[in-house]
């Protein structure tokens, strides 16, 4: 987690060590007014990319997840999430269904359904509280679309699925779409979740 309080210097990170029973910090320093807080945010996303390089993450979205509903459960909102990789720790941790094998069998089909019914009862505590949840899936190898969609299916929510995500391959197109989003300030109406599949445009 991380504070963005505009009185701070820079932006102050904070471990939840225990992934079992979550609980904020720091509830009331966790949203900020981003007009205020502008230049930590900028910062921060500027410094994201390099924060990581070369160290192997652990993926905990179902805890993450559980956070955001403690944090916006009284207020509702929306909850973005930026996911490159399978949740691999942690309540929600997803195994490898991929099998090459499978693909053009019958078997492949099972792959393509839910694999566990996780993140659709998380989504539903989530719309209950009026939280709607966006996915933004940057993904070079299996993630498991097929579970994680029904985070946003049964929020009012949006998938983005980039397949094979490359920044040289998705230029612009990926800023531009993802910047709407993230600006939009009304929610969808819960009758038309939906999911969109980008494919690269060819160079020239």
């Amino acid at each position: 987690m991380l504070c963005l309080q505009s009185t701070l210097s820079q932006p102050q990170q904070m471990i939840m060590a225990d992934m079992e029973d979550i609980f904020l910090p720091s509830p009331s320093d966790l949203l900020v007014n981003l007009d205020e807080s502008m230049e930590l945010v900028t910062g921060l996303l500027q410094a994201l990319p390099g924060m990581f390089t070369g160290n192997h993450q652990e993926a905990a979205l179902g805890p993450a997840l559980a956070a955001g509903r403690e944090l916006l459960g009284s207020i509702g909102g929306r909850i973005s999430v930026f996911q490159c990789t399978r949740p691999n720790t942690g309540a929600g941790s997803l195994k490898n269904r991929e099998e090459p094998a499978d693909k053009g069998t019958v078997k492949e089909f099972g792959a393509l359904q839910p694999a566990s019914d996780f993140y659709k009862q998380t989504s539903v505590d989530a719309s209950r509280a009026q939280i709607g949840i966006d996915l933004f899936c940057f993904s070079g190898e299996y993630s498991d679309l097929a579970t994680l969609s029904n985070m946003p299916r049964y929020s009012a929510g949006t998938t983005y699925y980039y397949p094979g995500f490359n920044k040289a391959t998705y230029p612009a197109m990926t800023c531009v779409r993802s910047r709407a989003c993230l600006r939009a300030r009304m929610c969808p109406s819960p009758l038309y979740s939906y999911m969109q599949t980008y494919t690269p445009l060819p160079r020239t």
